[in-house]
């Protein structure tokens, strides 16, 4: 009986620490980053659900962070549009920026393009974490599926974030990405 028990509790909590660890988001990326919060996310057919860019500078001054692209699969998810006074969709920018340059959802292809950053004077920039944007998003289909950033480190006409530099030349500081999985 003894036994039993212990089998039991040991199936448990191998249940408990295995699910524990699907829930959990992979490592965090050392320097600046860019994630989804939440980065993992079971979901029901139909839901309506939140999914926020965050923004890691690593404790260094941002000019600017390109969102191109964030990649979904339209079959899986439509994108309620943030306003609704502008053609075409649009996400809610964050606060973290005062100018927003660019906001596009391609709801066809299933791609984002958004970028944020300082006022042409110069002010504005930004130095910690935060949501730069929040996507609605709509369950459309049962199964599994990802929203990934375009990200190759060294490349710079994908997912940036621009340190904020007085010399005109701003290099892309983005260390790495944390992509989202749907079920």
């Amino acid at each position: 009986m003894i036994i039993l028990a212990l089998i039991l509790l040991l199936l448990v909590l191998g249940f408990y620490f295995f699910r524990t660890r699907l829930i959990v988001p992979s490592a965090q990326v050392a320097g600046p980053s860019l994630s989804l919060a939440p980065a993992l996310k079971q979901v029901n057919l139909g839901e309506t659900f939140n999914v926020d860019i965050l923004i890691n500078t690593d404790s260094q001054n941002v000019a600017s962070v390109d969102i191109f692209h964030l990649n979904f699969d339209p079959q899986f998810f439509a994108i309620s549009d943030a306003d609704s006074g502008v053609g075409g969709t649009q996400i809610q920018a964050g606060s973290i920026f005062p100018v927003i340059y660019q906001n596009n959802v391609d709801t066809n292809i299933g791609q984002i393009a958004f970028n944020a950053g300082k006022n042409i004077d110069g002010s504005g920039s930004f130095n910690g974490n935060g949501v730069l944007a929040t996507i609605a998003l709509q369950a459309l289909k049962e199964g599994t599926t990802n929203i990934t950033f375009d990200f190759t480190p060294g490349q710079t006409n994908d997912c940036n974030i621009v340190l904020d530099t007085a010399d005109g030349f701003p290099p892309d500081i983005l260390a790495g990405v944390e992509n989202g999985t749907f079920t």
